[in-house]
């Protein structure tokens, strides 16, 4: 590319010193930078601050769009809950009657239709953390393998979840089993108050 009569040691190339800071904010990288131009005028000093900040940047839109993503999920699932909830309400209403004729109390209608709730929000969220569960590690084996075994995966970026991101990530079933009953339970309780 340079042509053969060019050898390596004619270019003027810069040399580059790797130094790693055990803790940055101990460090003021313009005060040090104005001590080695004192020594070497053409030196210059990157800390990689400015690419590392639009990362980080990025990586907390990426955070808000996520939470903004799970809270959508949540009030679709209750607004789902909602209407199958006033739905059955509907088709069983002379059910519904029947059994206030012969003494049920509003409280035991809303506990066959929580209990319905809850079997559908477990088996719904037991359906939906498989695929979730088997993303999150395709991910994270994927970022690990782009990067190399030492590495650190893409950036230098690492992945990887605690004891208590999984526990919360598998609690996620259960709380979504819970916001079905609560949500049934509301409902029915709120719709049958309403009946004479």
């Amino acid at each position: 590319w340079l042509g053969k009569s060019i050898g390596a040691a004619d270019l003027p190339l810069p040399v580059l010193i790797g130094v790693e800071i055990k803790d940055a904010q101990l460090v003021d990288f313009d005060a040090l930078t104005q001590r080695l131009q004192a020594i070497a005028p053409d030196i210059s000093l990157d800390s990689h601050r400015l690419w590392l900040d639009a990362l980080v940047g990025r990586a907390r839109i990426a955070q808000f769009v996520a939470l903004g993503i799970v809270l959508l999920n949540g009030l679709a699932a209750i607004a789902t809950v909602i209407f199958a909830t006033r739905t059955g309400l509907m088709v069983h209403r002379a059910m519904i009657e029947v059994l206030h004729l012969i003494g049920a109390t509003d409280g035991y209608i809303a506990r066959q239709f929580a209990g319905q709730a809850l079997r559908l929000g477990l088996r719904g969220g037991l359906i939906g953390i498989v695929p979730a569960l088997l993303a999150l590690l395709l991910v994270t084996n994927a970022w690990g393998l782009a990067g190399g075994a030492n590495a650190g995966g893409v950036l230098g970026l690492q992945i990887e979840l605690k004891p208590l991101q999984w526990a919360a990530l598998l609690m996620v079933p259960l709380i979504t089993a819970a916001i079905a009953v609560f949500t049934a339970r509301r409902t029915v309780l709120a719709m049958l108050a309403k009946l004479p």
